[in-house]
């Protein structure tokens, strides 16, 4: 048995590169996946898998996961462990573990769980069935490598339907192959050696480079129900009909939607009125219940308990603005990724149900978050800028784009004076101003206690602040009827506090660093190996006023700069006040910009990072007169 594990690691070590094996933490040997359709509402999807884990960063990859519900559920499971010292553990049903995901609710959603633990390197298999019933609205996705420093020898995906099924697939980097009798088609998928993906800073994960099958019958049954989605328009025609007679607001409700908005002057204002109700009346609660999650539960159920998910809350306002006659749609869409996978429609590409209300005042269009009503009413937020959605009408479903912001548009803004004391410590207030996504992270930040607001917005500093108080919090993020279309949320917080160690003394001679309230940009010290990726294109603004102490002059100060890369631009600048030469201006500004360079680049790029660090870290010197 010794020989065995030994063989085993072997052959996960031999097939990753030797420069790269000690960035390996797992190796996937054997990845085998076989689904067989027996009827329109009914299948068995067995699978088999081998994985090597070499470290602790690689345990993830030999978790035991599946999810079940009134669709799916458990069948065969059995597997076997095998330690560095070739001690063999079978593995049973008595290992797993039963965990809810209705978060207090009682619902039929679950998840089936183990995580093997033992010493490294260890060799699991698992094989086991998971048994479909009550409709397949799609095949079980095949993604066989989905983790960072990960390697995969071999796959395979078998997916067998009844003779002459329609289904519709989107597959990359698999070959295919099909072959029929006269009962059924075999619809197959394999992939070599996969090398793995390498984690590095600025990187881009693109699930689109690695083996990805998504597959589902073009006509399907599914909770009784019955659909077809050969084009997104009948996909939401599907989706339309699960939310048939879900407004059923109960007359209280209605009589009280009337009385809200009766003096409303305009149709923004009625939606505001309604957004604030919901916003004081509900809370967001993850229910997977009713047509494998996708059937909202209706508006009365909203009103009688106070909480829904993102279908439940997003159906209860559309219910509400139909009271007040305005027209919304409701749309479904991914927050992770900004597209679709193809021309694929299915219900398991999208993660997450919002609203869409058309203001015939302006043309407008207002994005509306149902879940998280803290957010400003018609902020096209980081989870939805920019994305493909389903937007969902009577006439079925249209694949549209949301809007998204300039870069311009997003900043953070930090300005501060700060009272130099001759033994180096100083008093410190500062305005932290936040625009567009930069502002997302304050949307709750008064509702955090005081400790942990001050704890946020220090946790990257170099400085060690004493004393901190935050003296106000202010935001527009109610103000959406004066700017209209072009509304970009802001948010500002002013704080004061003390520092021991601003500054070094030595002598007649005191030292203080241009900015230490900077976050220090990271480079890797490694060699590079994937391409150098980053959509961030933010503006970072910091603008200090120092006040010197009595009796002591500037001797010197660094000089400006001015970077300009394709990295990014950044400026430093320091003027004395022409008003009072105790005071010193310093201004930096560091402007991100996309970039998706090769790798041979890198060595730009941290010589980017080292110039910016050090103008950061530069030193003022004042000395006594």
């Amino acid at each position: 048995m010794r020989h065995l594990t030994s063989l085993l690691v072997l052959l996960a070590l031999d097939f990753v590169p030797a420069a790269a094996q000690s960035d390996i933490n797992a190796s996937i040997l054997e990845f085998t996946e076989e689904f067989k359709m027996s009827s329109p509402t009914s299948g068995t999807d067995k699978v088999h898998k081998t994985i090597t884990v070499f470290n602790e960063e690689g345990l993830s990859s030999a978790q035991f996961v599946v999810f079940t519900d009134s669709f799916r559920s458990l069948g065969s499971f059995g597997g076997e462990i095998v330690e560095p010292n070739g001690k063999k553990t079978k593995l049973s049903k008595k290992f797993l573990s039963n965990t809810s995901l209705s978060v207090g609710l009682a619902d039929d959603y679950s998840v089936v769980h183990y995580t093997p633990v033992f010493n490294y390197p260890f060799t699991v298999t698992y094989d086991y069935s998971v048994e479909y019933h009550d409709g397949i609205v799609m095949f079980p996705p095949f993604m066989p490598l989905t983790e960072e420093n990960v390697s995969l020898m071999s796959a395979s995906y078998t997916l067998t339907v009844p003779r002459n099924t329609d289904i519709s697939k989107y597959d990359k980097n698999l070959e295919y192959t099909f072959e029929f009798d006269a009962k059924k088609d075999t619809h197959k998928w394999t992939t070599g050696e996969v090398k793995p993906v390498i984690g590095e800073h600025l990187m881009k994960l693109d699930p689109k480079a690695l083996p990805l099958l998504m597959a589902e019958p073009v006509d399907f049954s599914y909770g009784g129900t019955t659909g077809r989605q050969s084009d997104w328009k009948e996909l939401g025609a599907w989706i339309n009909s699960l939310g048939v007679k879900a407004d059923d607001l109960p007359e209280s409700e209605i009589a009280k939607v009337r009385e809200m908005t009766a003096d409303a002057k305009t149709e923004y204002e009625t939606i505001h009125r309604l957004y604030t109700y919901l916003r004081d009346k509900t809370r967001y609660v993850s229910i997977q219940l009713g047509i494998g999650g996708y059937r909202t539960l209706p508006a009365s159920h909203v009103v009688k308990t106070g909480f829904g998910d993102c279908k439940a809350l997003s159906n209860y306002m559309k219910s509400l603005l139909k009271v007040a006659g305005i027209d919304s749609y409701y749309y479904v869409i991914h927050t992770d990724r900004k597209d679709f996978f193809g021309n694929l429609p299915n219900p398991g590409q999208m993660n997450h149900a919002m609203l869409a209300v058309p203001l015939k005042e302006n043309g407008d269009t207002l994005f509306v978050e149902c879940t998280n009503p803290a957010y400003p009413l018609g902020y096209r937020h980081s989870d939805c800028a920019g994305h493909e959605i389903l937007l969902i009408s009577e006439e079925g479903g249209q694949k549209v784009r949301v809007g998204g912001y300039p870069d311009s548009l997003s900043m953070k803004i930090r300005e501060a004076r700060i009272v130099l004391r001759e033994d180096g410590s100083a008093g410190i207030s500062i305005k932290d101003k936040r625009m567009l996504d930069y502002a997302e992270s304050f949307v709750d930040f008064a509702s955090l206690d005081p400790e942990k607001q001050v704890k946020y917005l220090v946790s990257d500093w170099l400085l060690q602040p004493e004393n901190a108080k935050i003296e106000g919090i202010s935001n527009n993020f109610n103000d959406y009827p004066i700017y209209g279309r072009n509304f970009i949320p802001e948010a500002e917080v002013d704080f004061s506090m003390d520092c021991r160690t601003y500054a070094n003394k030595n002598g007649d001679r005191i030292f203080f660093p241009m900015n230490p309230l900077a976050k220090v940009i990271f480079s890797q010290r490694s060699a590079r190996i994937n391409r150098i990726y980053s959509e961030d294109a933010g503006t970072l603004i910091d603008r200090y006023s120092v006040v010197i102490p009595d009796g002591y002059k500037i001797e010197s100060v660094p000089d400006n700069a001015t970077i300009d890369t394709v990295w990014g631009t950044f400026t430093s600048l320091t003027e004395v006040d022409a008003a009072d030469d105790h005071v010193l201006h310093i201004t930096q500004i560091l402007k991100g910009k996309p970039f998706d360079e090769d790798k041979s680049q890198y060595p730009s790029y941290k010589e980017f990072a080292r110039k910016i660090n050090k103008l950061y870290a530069s030193k003022v010197v004042i000395v006594r007169k």
